[in-house]
C-alpha cells in the first residue's frame, strides 16, 4: 500500500519535473490586458425610469357611421395604405344610383332648354314670339345649368363616403387593440382599433426641475434596459412641468434595433456639471476586504498594486483617485489572481481593451 508519505513524495517529484514556463513561479509571466488611464469629463448621474414609445400610435377613427363588416384583427402588421376596417355600404349605394339619376334628369333638362333658346331665338327676330318669353327660357337655362353642378357634386360626395367607408392605415403597424367588433355600429369619428408603429420609436424619461440645468439637446445618456446598455440622443426636452407628478418629460431618439415598444428602461441623468476627472474602466477595479486597487504596468512586464479610491461612475467607466497618472498602463483583465512584483505579459500592446 502506497504511504501518504511516498504520495507526497511523488508529488514534489512531479513539480520538479515541469518546464520553467508552466510552473507559477517566478519566471512565469501571466497574459494581461491593460487599458490607458485618462482624463475624461465626468458628472455625477442617477438612474431615471423611461419607456420606449411609438412615435405614431393612434386610435384611428372611422369618418362614416355605420354597421361594421369587418376590423383587422389584434397584432396585424398593415402597411401604409392597407385595409384595417369596412362598414355596411348599401345605403350608400343606394344613393349614389339616386343622385346618378338626378343628374341624368337634369343633363336632359339643360339639353332641351338650350334647344328652346335657340328656337326662341329665330321666333324673336320673326317677331312671332315676345323678347320676354326668351328671356325667361334663358334664365331657367341657367337654372338647370346650375342644378346641374350640384347634382354632380352630390355624386362625387356619395362616392367620397364610400370612399371613406373603408380605414386604411396612414402608416405602417401594428394593430395593438380592437375598440369595436365586427357588427357593432360606428358613429363617425369614433375609434375602430389603435395602430402602433412599431418600428419608428423613441424614448419617454421624466426628470425633476433641479436636473434640467445639465441636460441639453443633443447630449447622448445611458440607457439600461435589463442589463443590455446603449447610448440615446436627447432629441428634445419638454420645459413644462407635468402638473401631477412636477417632473419634465425628455425624449430621446434610438436606433430601430434598441428597445421595444412599451418596455420600461432606466436613463442615467448627469445632476451637475461634467469636470475632467481621472477614469478608469471599471474591470480594472480590484475589491477587496482591505480596500479597492489595481495593477498597474511597470518596467513593460511587471505588475504594481496601487490602491484607489473611487468616484463618480459614466457608462464602463469609474473616475479614481491615488497615486495614478494620465496615460499610465492599468491591467483591466488578468488582475484577479496577480501579486504585486509579478511578471505579466501585455496581450494588447495598444492599450485597448480586448
Amino acid at each position: 500500500m502506497i504511504t501518504l508519505k511516498a504520495l507526497l513524495l511523488l508529488f514534489l517529484l512531479s513539480l520538479l519535473s515541469l518546464p520553467s514556463s508552466a510552473a507559477p513561479g517566478r519566471g512565469y509571466a501571466s497574459p494581461v490586458a491593460v487599458a490607458t488611464a485618462q482624463l475624461r469629463m465626468m458628472a455625477p448621474q442617477v438612474w431615471v425610469n423611461g419607456e420606449v414609445i411609438s412615435r405614431s400610435n393612434s386610435a384611428i377613427p372611422m369618418e362614416m357611421g355605420g354597421r361594421l363588416l369587418w376590423v383587422a384583427e389584434i397584432g396585424t402588421r398593415a402597411d401604409e395604405g392597407e385595409l384595417l376596417a369596412r362598414i355596411d355600404i348599401t345605403l350608400l349605394q343606394q344613393q349614389l344610383e339616386e343622385q346618378q339619376a338626378v343628374v341624368a334628369r337634369e343633363e336632359a333638362r339643360l339639353e332641351f332648354l338650350e334647344q328652346e333658346v335657340q328656337r326662341l331665338n329665330s321666333l324673336v327676330k320673326q317677331s312671332n314670339v315676345s323678347q320676354s318669353t326668351l328671356e325667361q327660357t334663358i334664365a331657367d337655362r341657367a337654372v338647370a345649368l346650375g342644378d346641374l353642378v350640384v347634382a354632380k357634386l352630390r355624386v362625387e360626395q356619395v362616392m367620397e363616403r364610400l370612399k371613406r367607408s373603408e380605414i386604411r392605415a396612414p402608416y405602417s403597424g401594428v394593430v395593438s387593440e380592437q375598440l369595436l367588433q365586427v357588427g357593432e355600429w360606428a358613429d363617425s369619428g369614433k375609434p375602430i382599433l389603435r395602430l402602433v408603429d412599431i418600428d419608428n420609436k423613441e424614448i419617454s424619461a421624466w426628470v425633476t426641475a433641479q436636473m434640467l440645468p445639465f441636460i441639453h439637446q443633443g447630449d447622448h445618456l445611458t440607457v439600461d434596459s435589463f442589463g443590455k446598455k446603449w447610448q440615446a440622443e436627447v432629441s428634445s426636452i419638454v420645459p413644462v412641468a407635468s402638473r401631477v407628478s412636477r417632473l419634465y418629460e425628455l425624449r430621446l431618439s434610438i436606433a430601430e434595433g434598441d428597445g421595444r415598444v412599451g418596455e420600461t428602461v432606466r436613463v442615467a441623468v448627469p445632476t451637475a456639471q461634467p469636470k475632467q476627472q481621472l477614469s478608469l474602466p471599471r474591470d480594472a477595479l480590484v475589491l477587496r476586504r482591505d480596500g479597492h486597487f489595481v495593477f498597474r504596468v511597470v518596467g513593460g512586464d511587471k505588475a504594481e498594486r496601487v490602491a484607489i479610491t473611487t468616484g463618480v461612475a459614466m457608462g464602463e467607466f469609474i473616475q479614481v483617485s491615488g497615486a495614478l497618472e494620465p496615460g499610465d498602463q492599468i491591467i483591466v483583465n488578468g488582475g484577479e489572481r496577480l501579486r504585486p512584483g509579478q511578471s505579466i505579459k501585455v496581450i494588447n500592446p495598444t492599450g485597448v481593451a480586448q
